[in-house]
């Protein structure tokens, strides 16, 4: 009996403290129900990601226009009076063909249609610009789909646009004629090319060791494409190794640039549309060099778990049959100022008027890495943080090179570095790679560490390198890196 008067006591308290907090279990039920239909009718577009410490994390790119938020508002985003002239720039991707518009609206909500653009599927995206001028007082910009009531209304509509960037810039004009005649805006956007590799004799069947070589007609990789047999599953670690190689020699050098590990179980979720494998495999190349790649499994083999090598899975025309290979690479290549300078992906060099203005600032989101021009291997695009990271250890660093394609009359940088650990970042510059001068720095009031560097031109210079080397305490955790990392240089128009 006591033990049932006990079970009543408990059931007369739990029904109290439900009657008394109903609401707020009422409240949580509706937040839990709307965050789970937004994940089943709007899930995120996720990269998958092979099971390594090169990728932290799922990185999500979620579109900023869709059927559902139609529309994007900047908020006091410029000032404009009567007759002021302004050049937009917007850098889009698209799922499918889409139609955006970009309208100014005043605090009066007066709105100024500026510009509209079919954007085509494109996974790099596209850039487009306008130049305009404002009959009044505008500060909001907004940006929308443009809407086509034959379609929006169908249930298989669904629209999704990534803005990569979007800036707007006044202008040292006075006239219409003086604006047209503005050159139009210069933009890196790399290309990428898939390179097939036949991998060479000296194949090691104990170790299941292929290599490949090649000569880089490229900046950077991107990714590894292969295919083959799996085997089973389990945790047993392949991975492929990046070595730089001398042609003369035939030897390469005995530590890999890069290593990037999979395990057996992650293949399945790297696999496209081919049937082949796609693994991230982000380094920065030097044009012309050349390099060897390696595949490497497990020591002991396990003979029903593993993954065998095959030939790529592609489409071959049967009049053009030539041998397949067994690796596709991946290689991105910068956009080039009239076929020499090299810019990052999303630089720009624009006509301001009066002089060309260069520009480049951290996306945030892998492409950052490609941008480096040389990296230690320990560098990485950190998923969770989306910064650059690299281990606390000595030496360790990662470098670019701006090209402003025409010589700069003055060059700025502005970096805050993440954390607030003093002299852990030894930031340099160099005119030629080989004589490299400090950049100092300042503490702030947040306790972050900023480097500021202002640097006249000498009528010659167009290319500055930047190198940041870890000089701190040597940590076996934690990371050293950059949450802001800009450069603008004011560029004549003469030549």
């Amino acid at each position: 009996m006591k033990n049932m008067k006990e079970i009543h006591g408990v059931i007369r308290k739990m029904g109290v403290f439900l009657g008394r907090y109903f609401r707020y279990f009422f409240i949580l039920f509706i937040f839990l129900t709307a965050y789970l239909w937004h994940q089943a009718v709007a899930p995120d577009q996720v990269v998958k990601k092979p099971e390594s410490k090169k990728e932290k994390s799922a990185f999500v790119f979620r579109p900023d226009l869709t059927k559902k938020i139609p529309e994007k508002i900047y908020e006091n985003f410029f000032e404009s009076r009567t007759n002021d002239f302004f050049r937009l720039g917007i850098h889009v991707s698209t799922k499918d063909k889409e139609q955006v518009e970009v309208l100014a609206r005043s605090s009066l909500n007066e709105i100024l249609p500026i510009s509209s653009w079919t954007f085509e599927p494109d996974e790099k995206g596209q850039y487009r610009e306008v130049v305009f001028s404002t009959p009044g007082r505008y500060q909001d910009l907004i940006i929308r789909l443009k809407k086509n009531s034959e379609v929006s209304e169908m249930e298989w509509y669904d629209p999704e646009v990534f803005i990569k960037s979007f800036d707007i810039t006044p202008l040292e004009v006075q006239t219409r004629f003086e604006a047209v005649s503005l050159m139009p805006t210069f933009y890196g956007i790399s290309e990428t090319s898939h390179r097939e590799l036949f991998s060479v004799n000296n194949i090691d069947k104990s170790s299941q060791k292929k290599e490949w070589l090649f000569q880089a007609d490229g900046d950077f990789i991107r990714s590894l494409e292969f295919s083959g047999k799996i085997d089973g599953g389990g945790r047993q670690e392949y991975a492929f190794e990046l070595f730089r190689y001398n042609s003369v020699t035939k030897e390469k050098e005995s530590a890999p640039l890069q290593r990037i590990p999979f395990v057996l179980d992650a293949l399945n979720g790297m696999r496209i549309f081919s049937g082949n494998f796609l693994l991230p495999f982000s380094f920065p190349l030097k044009q012309g060099g050349w390099y060897a790649l390696n595949f490497v499994g497990p020591k002991d083999k396990d003979p029903e778990n593993f993954f065998s090598l095959g030939e790529l899975e592609k489409t071959v025309d049967p009049k053009e049959f030539k041998e397949k290979g067994d690796l596709f690479v991946h290689i991105g290549q910068r956009a080039r100022l009239n076929g020499a300078d090299s810019f990052p992906d999303g630089a720009k060099l624009e006509d301001l008027g009066k002089k060309l203005l260069y520009a480049f600032q951290l996306r945030h989101d892998p492409v950052d890495y490609d941008n480096l021009y040389e990296a230690s291997q320990s560098i990485i695009f950190d998923r969770e943080r989306k910064i650059i990271t690299g281990s606390q250890k000595t030496g360790e660093y990662l470098m670019y090179r701006f090209e402003t394609g025409r010589p700069f009359e003055f060059f700025a940088l502005d970096a805050q570095q993440d954390g607030d650990d003093l002299s852990e970042i030894q930031l340099e510059y160099s005119l030629d790679k080989e004589h490299w001068q400090e950049i100092p720095f300042v503490e702030e009031s947040s306790g972050r560490v900023r480097f500021l560097l202002t640097l006249p031109g000498n009528r010659v210079a167009k290319t500055v390198y930047v190198k940041a080397t870890y000089v701190g305490e040597e940590k076996s955790s934690g990371f050293f890196g950059f949450n802001e990392f800009s450069v603008h240089a004011s560029v004549s128009k003469l030549r």
